[in-house]
């Protein structure tokens, strides 16, 4: 999900650490990863490599935290642009792991067969190219069977690996002919030493490079990071338009587009925003239930901390909150005549009664108990199956702690904090 199938390549490698239960360790998982990242970057320098250490997301898996998308017409424009922006990302502060996906410039080497003076010799194209492949990439003459070993074991032969830096001592080989006459293969083959062609990334169909990075220091979020480099472009000579929501389309220019945790960002904020919306049509109420959902939420924010609270536990916290609060607030104050009539107009006139004692609060808390509890227990059975999944499992844990108090501030402490705010003004809210 995070795109670790591309790591499969000869020059890359993956190494993944396990650390011991949280209660048996001083530190936290991040801390120990911000501490070993510039001794491994420090080794890895002196070897002309690169080292990024990712640590498992607390939420939904993102490429990279700061990720911009380069766009532009031409390959040639893009990849000019993504490296200016590479560093960019490296003189701002606090950015590390920068990369680009862009291959670095690589040489390869193109055999060309003389199929004519081949066919004149009796040599047979086929004993040409088996003889090139089995002297570089080795070629299994027979197996080896052990009773310690489940599968047999290939006895390969290939050429020696000093003999394959200039496919000198390969080309001076000999290959037989139909006749027995045996022909160096220098005398049948041209070797011509090119550029690679460099793969192109799209997205929806366009054509980008992505320059990547995270954030550390003392703020340690890759949102500040994202902003730095943002507004700083303008300084650094790219006067590139920027997309924040919408993806360009790569044909006005250089473009860049925002993604990453940035967009997690945006699209929480935008699940949030229609929450608030939701069946709340008179303004002052409206903000009077923001101003309960907000303080409750900071009153329980220390116990769901205890448990997780992360990008996946806060999101599910708020949004299972808001969803069961507009339900209550809804029976309380009588909000939908449509729904009130299935239960006889209980709420409606429970408010209308409501002579400051609390009542109305009390008496729609628990008429909602039942269906906002089992809706409740549903969703957190559902997430116990996810538990066990490695890149799930902070999203499963933020799903079952954010419900069970998102439940709990329902039933106890909104209909407190209603009859301590709102006072009589449920009552008018319902004439």
């Amino acid at each position: 999900m995070r795109h670790y199938f591309m790591r499969q390549a000869p020059e890359k490698g993956d190494i993944q650490v396990n650390l011991v239960d949280k209660s048996e360790r001083a530190r936290s998982s991040h801390e120990i990863a911000v501490a070993v990242r510039p001794k491994l970057v420090e080794i890895a320098q002196k070897f002309g490599g690169k080292v990024k250490v990712v640590e498992v997301p607390p939420g939904p898996p993102v490429w990279s935290p700061i990720l911009a998308e380069v766009y532009g017409p031409t390959q040639e424009v893009r990849e000019q642009a993504a490296l200016q922006l590479r560093e960019i990302f490296r003189e701002t502060n606090d950015i590390v792991d920068v990369d680009l996906y862009l291959p670095e410039a690589h040489q390869k080497w193109q055999v060309v067969i003389d199929r004519s003076k081949a066919s004149r010799l009796g040599v047979a194209y086929s004993s040409i190219v088996d003889s090139l492949a089995t002297a570089v990439g080795g070629k299994p003459v027979s197996y080896l069977h052990s009773e310690q070993s489940k599968y047999p074991i290939p006895i390969q032969i290939q050429a020696k690996e000093s003999a394959k830096v200039r496919l000198e001592q390969v080309m001076n080989m000999k290959i037989n002919s139909a006749s027995g006459t045996q022909y160096i293969l220098a005398d049948l083959i041209k070797v011509r030493e090119q550029a690679m062609d460099n793969y192109i990334v799209h997205k929806n169909l366009v054509p980008m490079i992505m320059v990547v990075g995270d954030m550390t220091g003392d703020l340690d979020s890759p949102l500040y990071g994202m902003a730095d480099i943002s507004t700083s472009l303008p300084n650094q000579g790219m006067n590139v338009e920027q997309y924040f929501v919408n993806q360009p389309s790569g044909l006005q220019g250089v473009e860049i587009f925002w993604d990453g945790e940035w967009t997690i960002l945006t699209r929480r904020f935008a699940i949030w925003a229609l929450l608030c919306s939701w069946n709340d049509t008179d303004l002052s109420l409206s903000r009077c239930t923001v101003q309960i959902v907000l303080s409750a939420t900071h009153y329980y924010g220390a116990d769901s901390i205890d448990h997780h609270w992360g990008d996946a536990g806060s999101c599910a916290f708020g949004g299972s909150v808001h969803c069961y609060i507009n339900d209550w607030h809804d029976s309380a104050r009588g909000h939908y005549r449509s729904k009130l009539d299935t239960v006889g107009g209980f709420y409606q006139s429970s408010v209308e009664r409501w002579d400051g004692s609390g009542e109305a609060v009390i008496e729609s808390a628990i008429v909602r108990a039942k269906p906002i509890m089992l809706t409740a227990l549903a969703a957190m059975i559902g997430a116990v199956f996810i538990l066990d999944d490695p890149i799930f499992n902070g999203l499963a844990i933020g799903l079952i702690f954010g419900i069970f108090v998102s439940t709990v501030l329902t039933l106890l402490v909104i209909p407190i904090l209603y009859y301590v705010v709102l006072d009589r003004q449920i009552v008018k809210a319902a004439v």
